[in-house]
């Protein structure tokens, strides 16, 4: 497929999700589809190689996160188990205001995310380590306005993982797939005892550009950060995974009165 006809595609498909794309924009993505598709040849740090469906189920999947969440010039936003940079970087390229930070314990996925940045002459941080690690970290703890993470974890997980590093008042957003409305009723009291509240829960259609039925759907669970969490979460590495919090404290669960659905002209409903 030739560029130009790649570049008019995802400028096509992410005006159908009402998003609208610069021409330095669309060869910033451009080259980051270049780097990708000829790195992947070697590693193997996506499991997604056809150039169409990095554009949908890559670029435009990470620019979804602006139909639940303000992007505003100067805040801080870290993206958790960022692999190849999703969604942190397409965030980054779409708002270049913003104060980016991505952390990874992959080795291949931090090389990658070196010279990504290098490539698009974009700045911005990158941490090698754990989210446990850094959520204990004084410089790092309760210091982010966004906490953006896709596909790493439960929810109940995820919560413990991103919440101890968003400050008060600000977004812990998970990108889910179609079961994100269960994971997010499930975690409710989980996301409770940490400090947040589920605020939003959002079906997101995306373009789906000739991929199977079904894998353009996507949830967004948008949790909001009002009080502290306890200072004993994060637990220490690989605890939250092979000993996840469970509903100790049980809630009735409000997510069902949060759901909307949001596809190509927005919420939908």
């Amino acid at each position: 497929m030739s560029i130009t006809r790649t570049a008019e595609e995802l400028k096509q498909w992410a005006t159908q999700m009402g998003i609208a794309l610069s021409k330095t924009q669309i060869e910033q993505f451009m080259s980051y589809l270049a780097l990708l598709v000829q790195v992947v040849q070697q590693v193997n740090i996506t499991g997604i190689h056809d150039e169409e469906e990095i554009i949908t189920r890559h670029f435009l999947d990470s620019l979804s996160c602006v139909m639940a969440v303000n992007l505003i010039p100067g805040m801080r936003v870290l993206d958790v188990g960022s692999g190849a940079g999703f969604p942190g970087v397409p965030l980054k390229i779409y708002s270049p205001e913003i104060r980016l930070t991505v952390v990874d314990a992959s080795q291949k996925h931090l090389n990658f995310l070196y010279k990504l940045r290098s490539k698009l002459n974009c700045e911005f941080e990158i941490l090698d380590g754990r989210a446990e690690e850094y959520g204990q970290f004084k410089e790092h703890r309760e210091a982010y306005d966004l906490v953006v993470s896709r596909a790493v974890a439960k929810m109940n997980i995820l919560a413990e993982y991103c919440l101890p590093l968003v400050k008060i008042n600000g977004y812990f957003l998970a990108m889910k797939g179609q079961a994100g409305e269960i994971e997010a009723r499930d975690a409710e009291p989980v996301i409770q005892m940490l400090g947040g509240e589920i605020e939003d829960v959002s079906a997101v259609v995306l373009p789906d550009g000739g991929i199977p039925s079904g894998s353009s759907k996507r949830v967004l669970i948008r949790v909001v950060k009002t009080k502290q969490t306890p200072a004993e979460y994060p637990r220490r590495t690989g605890v939250p995974e092979k000993k996840p919090l469970t509903d100790n404290c049980r809630v009735k669960s409000q997510v069902s009165d949060k759901i909307s659905i949001v596809g190509r002209s927005g919420i939908l409903a």
